[in-house]
């Protein structure tokens, strides 16, 4: 169980958004909404261990997410920021090393990552290719899929669709779905939750 109690952080600008408080249990969607794309992206990045926190706490199954503890909680977290961008390289050879990771699940290849592929409407032709040559909402998807394939107990997605047209979304929003439906607990950062499949619970940022 993810638990987030009295959460409070501090915006670079001064300000600050306090007291959130929310808990999520595996297979469960929460959307993390708001009109401002700051005010969402600076309490996910909270909720990752990217951030500090101004008071409350963070912890999974009762173990507090604390700056001694945010590596070992990586591992089973997987964190796609916003404005995601690989200078260089290819899929494939990200893909190469996350696969060699001692915390990749047993077996992982690049079948089980074509299965998301062809959920997520990616030609099978983009895995040789390199990012700086992928469009935004190509690579937005292909980011998603390695987040799946990951199998991470805890996934956090900043604003996953932004760069999505209508068929993208949709796309998206069964990749999300997806994930809940293996038992991932899935933290959804966005403007507003209708896209999605299917959400548990709601954070409303515009209310802070």
């Amino acid at each position: 169980m993810l638990e987030i109690k009295n959460l409070s952080v501090r915006n670079d600008d001064g300000g600050s958004m306090k007291d959130v408080s929310v808990t999520l249990q595996e297979g469960e969607v929460l959307a993390v909404c708001g009109r401002r794309v700051a005010d969402r992206s600076l309490l996910l990045s909270a909720l990752v261990g990217r951030r500090p926190l101004a008071g409350g706490y963070v912890s999974i199954d009762g173990e507090l997410l604390t700056a001694l503890s945010a590596d070992t909680f990586r591992c089973e977290m997987a964190f796609l920021p916003r404005n995601f961008r690989m200078e260089e390289g290819t899929v494939e050879e990200l893909f190469a090393q996350m696969a060699a990771l001692r915390s990749a699940p047993d077996g992982l290849n690049r079948a089980m990552l074509m299965e998301q592929w062809k959920m997520l409407g990616i030609e099978a032709g983009c895995f040789g290719q390199s990012f700086d040559s992928l469009p935004d909402s190509v690579l937005q998807r292909v980011m998603l899929s390695l987040c799946g394939v990951l199998r991470r107990r805890l996934v956090v997605l900043d604003d996953p669709a932004w760069a999505q047209d209508e068929s993208g979304g949709d796309r998206v929003a069964d990749g999300i779905a997806a994930m809940a439906g293996g038992g991932a607990m899935v933290v959804v950062g966005c403007d507003e939750a209708t896209w999605l499949r299917h959400v548990d619970k709601i954070v409303n940022l515009n209310i802070q």
